[in-house]
């Protein structure tokens, strides 16, 4: 029983820290946040998570339907500045691209799809049609043997 008590005591120190940090941020805070107001600041975590730069590439969906991808190149106060991606379509100079957006006019802001995540799906593709030819291979060797 002496090995459960130090994990028990750290679990225990742990919990009563949280417990005064998180007491004395809401005694600081003192007003109450709309939902509108917690959905602006935590949507502006997520542009000041995200940094600036080419390697901060965002696709950012707005209130009004339209979905804008591209990378961070300037965090203010109440906006930040993306940087759009060409569309095939579309021939517009790199300044014109420059889009200014109001953290308000945000609905969801997540990062780029990941080279992980488009492997994965050719990767789970792969393995169905192996499996697929090697059920196919024994079906066919099964039936050689007992002259089907």
């Amino acid at each position: 029983m002496k090995w459960l008590a130090w994990p028990l005591a750290v679990a225990l120190a742990m919990s009563s820290t949280n417990s005064a940090l998180e007491a004395q941020v809401s005694a600081e805070s003192g007003t109450a946040q709309t939902p509108e107001q917690k959905k602006t600041a935590k949507i502006k975590a997520e542009v000041a998570k995200r940094g600036v730069g080419e390697k901060a590439r965002v696709r950012v969906k707005l209130r009004d339907g339209h979905e804008l991808k591209g990378y961070i190149t300037r965090i203010e106060e109440d906006s930040f500045e993306l940087q759009t991606d060409p569309d095939n379509l579309d021939s517009l100079p790199a300044k014109d691209r420059l889009i200014t957006i109001p953290y308000v006019d945000v609905l969801k802001i997540r990062g780029s799809q990941t080279r992980a995540a488009k492997t994965g799906v050719g990767e789970t593709i792969l393995f169905v049609v192996v499996v697929a030819v090697l059920v196919f291979l024994a079906i066919i060797k099964y039936n050689h043997e007992n002259n089907y």
